[in-house]
């Protein structure tokens, strides 16, 4: 595990990083005639995160439900900087990829799936992954509350009318 997670981490990140490339330079046609209404979701989505990208795609990575190929075919057709994209790949998918190295390692007394991905693996996945998301919950609120007080006390003709409704 101690040789083998450190390369796993960095093999799907670079797979992933491929996977960004070859869909920014080959991709729109094709993406856009099989998937484009969930390609027009996932704009809609990023342009909705744009602030806080990184912490979006890292909860999508750590979410384990999420369609990680479709992630990488999308994100740089709907303006996903690719640091955030590479770097939100690298670790969001490290409990993934630990899961896999301990598989690998533990193949010979394997005896079910479920030796692998039992009840609490999933709950704590679940769990790695709206942590992840708090702090971009937090950041928009935080932004909404200062917006409100920012116009709040701005005195303006606006604010008075908003505030008189």
């Amino acid at each position: 595990i101690v040789r083998g997670f450190p390369l796993v981490c960095v093999l799907t990140a670079a797979g992933g990083s491929l996977c960004y490339t070859m869909s920014s330079l080959f991709g729109r046609p094709l993406a856009a005639a099989l998937f484009g209404e969930r390609l027009e979701r996932m704009n809609e989505s990023t342009k909705a995160h744009k602030d806080h990208i990184f912490f979006y795609l890292l909860f999508s990575r750590l979410f384990p439900f999420t369609p990680n190929w479709f992630i990488n075919l999308s994100s740089p057709l709907v303006g996903v900087p690719f640091k955030a994209f590479a770097s939100s790949m690298f670790i969001g998918l490290m409990p993934y990829n630990f899961l896999c190295v301990q598989a690998g390692t533990l193949v010979k007394t394997l005896k079910s799936m479920d030796d692998i991905t039992d009840t609490n693996t999933i709950i704590q996945l679940l769990v790695a992954a709206f942590v992840v998301l708090l702090p971009s919950l937090c950041k928009g609120r935080l932004k909404k509350l200062a917006g409100m007080q920012d116009e709040d006390d701005s005195g303006d003709a606006a604010s008075v009318a908003k505030k008189q409704d």
